[in-house]
């Protein structure tokens, strides 16, 4: 079977796996109806209404929909958040996933996505790209998860193709990466957040990363967020299938 075929069958595992779970959808972010290089339709659908993607930026030129061909020949749309210019005056963007306000009584929500780091072999100057689920509309306040996709840096006088993943942890950042992803290729991630037992769990980089989220944070509306980090600099980081999930009981990995 090839890769691409192998990994539409984990992506639909995973999603599968949740919907066996007796989940509900709280946002569903894909590309397919909006047109390519255009800034995307920022109302999500969804029930109840008011699903949306928020941006803020120096230009909506760094946040575009882009139509890709895989080996397969099957074109597709990704919203791609890009900084493509060493020029300090263009700050980096913030890109938010935020579902609609609503009662939840759910003990348990599944962040997922489809991600593609796109740069042009042996650049210098590559940005981090930070993530970060919060409870609410903010990602700066009751932040749940944070960790940053670094650039490996120089070994041997080569660029390694892969970037590691950095979790932040009491106001700092890892020294060790506990996972990578690939440049060039599609990689899948799942975020597993359980109320009871106050965990997170991330998949998609080799490993299970599991930790504690703080007892204050009451988990009902989580958000996603992206930006890029440590100007000036440049990278190109691509998304699909963005899910918000909710669940009424926790799952077996």
């Amino acid at each position: 079977m090839k890769k691409a075929n192998i990994y539409m069958l984990v992506v639909l595992g995973l999603i599968s796996i949740q919907s066996n779970c007796r989940n509900s959808y709280k946002l569903t972010a894909k590309f397919e109806s909006d047109t390519s290089n255009t800034f995307p339709d920022v109302s999500l659908p969804g029930n109840p209404d008011g699903d949306r993607i928020d941006w803020y930026g120096s230009s909506n030129s760094m946040l575009q929909v882009v139509s890709r061909t895989n080996s397969e020949g099957e074109t597709s749309n990704w919203l791609q958040l890009n900084q493509t210019t060493n020029d300090p005056q263009f700050y980096p963007g913030l890109l938010s996933f935020v579902p609609a306000p609503e009662t939840s009584d759910g003990v348990g929500y599944t962040v997922n996505w489809k991600g593609y780091i796109d740069v042009p072999l042996g650049a210098d100057n590559l940005l981090d790209i930070l993530v970060s689920v919060s409870e609410g509309e903010s990602h700066r306040s009751d932040r749940v998860i944070s960790f940053a996709m670094r650039p490996e840096r120089l070994v041997d006088g080569e660029r390694s193709r892969k970037y590691g993943i950095y979790l932040l942890e009491n106001g700092s950042y890892s020294n060790t990466a506990l996972g990578y992803v690939r440049t060039g290729g599609p990689h899948s991630i799942s975020i597993f957040l359980f109320k009871e037992t106050r965990e997170y769990h991330i998949v998609g980089f080799g490993e299970t990363i599991v930790r504690n989220f703080p007892e204050e944070i009451e988990l009902n509306r989580p958000s996603l967020h992206f930006i890029f980090d440590g100007f000036p600099g440049i990278g190109v980081y691509r998304m699909d299938n963005v899910f918000i999930l909710q669940g009424d009981r926790t799952i077996s990995e």
